[in-house]
């Protein structure tokens, strides 16, 4: 099982329909769109890359397969840059 948190250290800010993560570490800010944002928002809590696309594909019009690609791609975008970290259980 995979779970997914959200990094303590980036600060957000909502514009609108989108998310502005910032990362102290780096100092470089990230703009989620609204999906994204969504997601950012569940990974505040662990969870698994199956409950995110269960809790996306319930909200937005997604197929579930490419729910599975796309946020698996996000999420590995997310990690590359510090904004969360990915631990296998």
């Amino acid at each position: 099982m995979l779970t997914i948190e959200a990094a303590m250290h980036a600060s957000r800010s909502k514009l609108s329909e989108k998310l502005v993560i910032f990362n102290p570490a780096t100092h470089l800010y990230y703009q989620l769109d609204e999906i994204a944002a969504f997601v950012w928002k569940l990974v505040s809590q662990p969870m698994t890359l199956s409950e995110i696309c269960a809790a996306v594909e319930t909200v937005y019009d997604v197929e579930p397969g490419a729910c599975q690609d796309d946020v698996a791609t996000l999420l590995q975008e997310l990690e590359q840059v510090g904004l969360i970290e990915m631990a296998a259980q």
